[in-house]
């Protein structure tokens, strides 16, 4: 009777013991605070670079500006601040607009008793024209007797207008002058490799002359040199 009474004490602990171990979850605890951010990593290696394209094509009316040649233009002298430069560029946009066209690219011929007399007007603007902003221009004028004989003789003028000579020290001056070969400024002129062709109006030639430093505005001898070749044309009257 009494190891029955034992063995009921020790199942009721037991069962005790098993009640109070399935009670139920605690409510969640508050969240931590996050960590610390991570340091960025190393930036890649560029790539290599891409192949050029293709070049563009000419754009819209450039070859009909251009297609009656060009002057090209070589200067060497002495800044007015003492710096010694040189300069070449060329001048190749002639106006489209026909009223004008005679004051840009012209010939013409006639006889004084036995001689051959040809005029020739070509001139050129630096950049494709327009009313305001690109007036920039170099203009010749030549009349030559004989062309190619021992009697040839010529008279020629020139005009530059508002041409900037920008050094390399990114310095520049504005020249704007014209004279002709009875100008006192126009120093040991020389006209050389005249040709023209009347059946295809093609006309070159090289010029070489020094302006004097009174008649320019770096105040220093200004050696100019360079060459026409040019498409001039016949101008037709009823």
């Amino acid at each position: 009777m009494k190891l029955i009474k034992l063995f009921s004490a020790a199942m009721l602990a037991l069962s005790v013991t098993m009640v109070s171990c399935s009670g139920e979850d605690g409510k969640d605890g508050i969240d931590g605070i996050d960590g610390i951010n991570g340091t960025n990593g190393k930036d890649g290696t560029d790539g290599q670079n891409g192949t050029n394209g293709q070049d563009g094509t000419d754009g819209i009316g450039f070859d009909e500006l251009t297609q009656y040649g060009y002057i090209t233009l070589k200067m060497e002298g002495t800044r007015a601040d003492n710096e010694a430069f040189q300069d070449s560029t060329s001048f190749k946009f002639t106006p489209a607009d026909g009223i004008n066209l005679w004051q840009y690219s012209l010939v013409d011929s006639y006889m004084v008793g036995e001689d051959q007399v040809y005029t020739f007007t070509v001139a050129r603007f630096f950049s494709a024209p327009d009313d305001v902003f690109q007036e920039t221009t170099f203009s010749t004028y030549m009349e030559i007797i004989d062309i190619g004989q021992t009697t040839q003789d010529f008279y020629f003028s020139y005009d530059i207008s508002s041409y900037a000579v920008v050094g390399d020290d990114h310095k520049y001056f504005t020249l704007s002058n014209s004279y002709d070969s009875n100008s006192p400024e126009m120093l040991n002129l020389q006209i050389t490799n005249v040709n023209y062709d009347p059946e295809t109006h093609h006309l070159t030639y090289s010029f070489d002359f020094t302006v004097d430093g009174t008649g320019n505005i770096t105040g220093n001898p200004l050696h100019m040199s360079g060459t026409v070749d040019a498409i001039v044309l016949e101008q037709v009257f009823f």
